[in-house]
């Protein structure tokens, strides 16, 4: 189960690794008071017997919150490896209430700029690594109570250091597929 969990999330970060820096940058154009804004609207939509936190009354969507752990380590896996730019985002130093705001903000886009296909591609992009950052958490939750100590995880764990020790589990798992 860990090493499935292991490779959908790395997956989902590697879809979107490419040009996350860019859309970041992107979005910090805007001022900081409309970003807060669009970070209160950003969330999951729910599935099937998932609860939800807010229905949207137009569309009967249920929606709910990841949690910033998951949202910063969803977003420091796809950052880890990505392309770097002159303002990388890997080079900042953000907490994980920043790094949820940003992944919020993705979230939050698609529905604040109207149509728009590319922002429904990133909102879509952005809530599967979520979605697959959340289960790879609770993953590793359940492996390192049954192994204490085997990958070395822990909820306080900063969200860079998720993101390396998520790579260094990849790359085991990679060259050793029956290793669990």
């Amino acid at each position: 189960m860990l090493q499935r969990c292991v490779f959908e999330q790395e997956y989902a970060a590697a879809k979107i690794r490419g040009r996350i820096n860019e859309y970041l940058d992107k979005l910090m154009e805007y001022e900081a008071s409309v970003r807060k804004e669009w970070s209160r609207n950003g969330a999951i939509r729910c599935r099937e017997g998932e609860r939800a936190c807010w229905i949207d009354d137009g569309t009967g969507t249920g929606y709910r919150d990841a949690g910033n752990l998951v949202y910063a380590c969803a977003l420091e896996c796809a950052l880890l490896g990505a392309p770097a730019r002159n303002n990388s985002w890997h080079s900042h130093d953000y907490g994980q209430e920043k790094a949820g705001d940003m992944i919020e903000i993705i979230l939050s886009f698609a529905w604040q700029d109207g149509d728009h296909r590319l922002h429904r591609w990133w909102r879509d992009a952005v809530e599967d690594l979520a979605r697959k950052t959340e289960a790879l958490i609770g993953a590793m939750q359940f492996h390192e109570q049954m192994h204490p100590g085997a990958i070395q995880f822990h909820e306080k764990m900063h969200h860079r250091a998720f993101a390396m020790l998520v790579r260094d589990m990849w790359e085991r798992f990679s060259m050793h597929p029956d290793l669990s």
